[in-house]
């Protein structure tokens, strides 16, 4: 069952409520959302209220932020449907999905396309300010997508995690969704941008300690997706797999280590490296040789098996969403959240 969340913390803008409410349906300029209905709507309310709490921060910023890059201009990007505004806003007429599964292309509203990408990408147990900012995030990808131009068969995205978002239809959803509605609704048509131009949206499941760089993980550099301070609990993320030790030893084969074999800790018994005596292997290596969920990994043994605990899930780049959540519990709003992991970025609106 969904927990129930307070927003006892919005409190204080409620008499300010109506004028700012004003102000962001002048900016949004965009009707009601429609969306297929769910079984519980007793928070529909609630969720709505949050984006005022930043909005004369974010439309200020749009008019602050540098330049936009080369990479933005119509030259490169040519895509009929997606054309930005003099006053920093981008218009996107439709986003074209293709279903992996059936081998058709959908053409879709963008923010129902965010709900579906959504629901499939984190729990509807997540608070609110979590689902906000993945919203954000599902929404920006889908929109440089489509900035970019660059189909696949015959689509801006598809449904296949793997390449693009996770996908799953929102309208036979077997479960109360009404939360992500509300996400997507609170949002609705914010894109988080950087140098005029909308983000590489990153995000992973969860980091251990810190995120990582893109630089690190993808090479070149992205001056927003740099190394942050990971606030999820590691008892959180953590996830424990055993291998007998012989299939251990056939698996590192690939990696140069023959023979014995030692993993070699710190102190506080997470793995730097596993050794032959003679070659050594990183944590990401093993990780990589062993199909591991993450680099951040204690060893231990148990009769005739190695024993892994691995701290964190996925690529480790950008937006961690049990990091998100973990600050969303400590009381940050979306705004707050996508800050935070995408370093110095800005926000801009879609019209559609």
């Amino acid at each position: 069952m969904q927990k129930n969340l307070k927003f006892s913390k919005f409190s204080r803008l409620k008499t300010a409520f109506f004028a700012i409410a004003a102000l962001a349906l002048f900016i949004l300029s965009a009707n009601a959302l429609i969306l297929p209905k769910t079984q519980n709507k007793t928070e529909s309310g609630a969720h709505s209220s949050t984006i005022y709490k930043r909005l004369e921060n974010l439309s200020a910023e749009i008019g602050e932020q540098s330049p936009p890059s080369e990479k933005m201009n119509n030259s490169v990007y040519k895509n009929s449907n997606a054309y930005k505004n003099a006053d920093g806003t981008f218009n996107i007429s439709k986003i074209s999905v293709y279903d992996a599964q059936t081998g058709k292309v959908r053409d879709m509203d963008l923010e129902y396309y965010t709900l579906c990408a959504l629901i499939a990408e984190m729990p509807q147990s997540f608070e609110s300010s979590a689902l906000m900012a993945q919203a954000v995030a599902c929404r920006t990808f889908a929109v440089r997508k489509v900035y970019e131009g660059k189909k696949h068969s015959g689509a801006d995205v598809c449904t296949d995690f793997s390449h693009c978002q996770s996908f799953r239809d929102a309208e036979s959803a077997d479960y109360d969704i009404q939360k992500a509605v509300d996400a997507v609704n609170a949002t609705r048509g914010i894109i988080a941008t950087f140098g005029g131009e909308p983000i590489v949206a990153a995000y992973h499941a969860s980091s251990a300690f810190y995120t990582k760089s893109g630089s690190d993980v993808w090479g070149g550099e992205t001056e927003y997706l740099v190394s942050v301070a990971a606030p999820e609990s590691l008892d959180d993320i953590s996830f424990t797999v055993r291998y007998a030790s012989d299939e251990v030893r056939s698996k590192l084969k690939k990696t140069g280590l023959n023979g014995g074999i030692s993993f070699i800790s710190d102190r506080d018994g997470f793995l730097q490296y596993a050794t032959d005596g003679v070659s050594t292997v990183t944590p990401r290596e093993l990780k990589n040789a062993l199909g591991l969920r993450s680099d951040v990994v204690k060893v231990s043994e148990d009769g005739k098996d190695t024993v892994f605990t691995t701290y964190g899930y996925g690529h480790g780049v950008g937006m961690s969403q049990y990091g998100a959540n973990a600050l969303a519990e400590q009381g940050y709003d979306f705004y707050e959240i996508l800050k935070y992991y995408y370093t110095g970025i800005g926000f801009a609106f879609i019209k559609s």
